[in-house]
């Protein structure tokens, strides 16, 4: 019987020294797969489960149903949900009520890997879904077990963090 893996930022697994689990599917965030995901994390084991929600691209209408819809979803199938980009915060403060302190808001990656390294513990389940070319989520699970010194908002690199040689190099949020 083989045994295949999955391509890097399509459900790949990352294990961080620090006994955090990472599901990085990080690649791209089509509406259209966003279901499949929350049943994932559904149905999964762990002591607790995160959801990291970046950019979702690929569909029609408002973008504002879109995401809140969306939010609601992963409140259903996680424990606590972080949001990462611009409309972060104000998709907070409209979850308030709902989430109850389930729901964290970030307008950049970094903001959100120092709120990581303090909640997550070893047993946690954290799924990245977000886009490479918007979001360049990896660094969050790459956080959990290295320096990261780059924090860009917006490289314009359409290569996986773990895989840039600019990783380590601080950079301007």
């Amino acid at each position: 019987m083989s045994r295949h893996e999955p391509l890097l930022g399509r459900m790949s697994v990352h294990h961080s020294a620090r006994g955090v689990t990472f599901i990085r599917d990080d690649w791209k965030a089509p509406y259209w797969s966003l279901p499949a995901i929350w049943q994932f994390m559904g149905d999964a084991a762990a002591a607790r489960k995160l959801i990291v929600l970046g950019t979702i691209s690929d569909y029609r209408g408002k973008s504002s149903r879109v995401y809140r819809q969306s939010v609601s979803q992963a409140l259903g199938a996680a424990d606590c949900v972080l949001l990462v980009g611009p409309h972060a915060k104000s998709l907070q403060a409209h979850f308030q009520a709902e989430a109850s302190g389930r729901l964290h808001g970030f307008e950049n990656i970094r903001s959100a890997a120092q709120w990581m390294g303090e909640f997550s513990r070893p047993g946690d389940l954290v799924l990245l879904k977000g886009s490479l070319q918007s979001d360049h989520l990896a660094r969050l699970a790459l956080a959990s077990d290295q320096d990261v010194g780059c924090w860009r908002a917006s490289c314009g690199r359409g290569i996986f963090c773990d895989r840039c040689r600019l990783i380590r190099q601080p950079a301007a949020l």
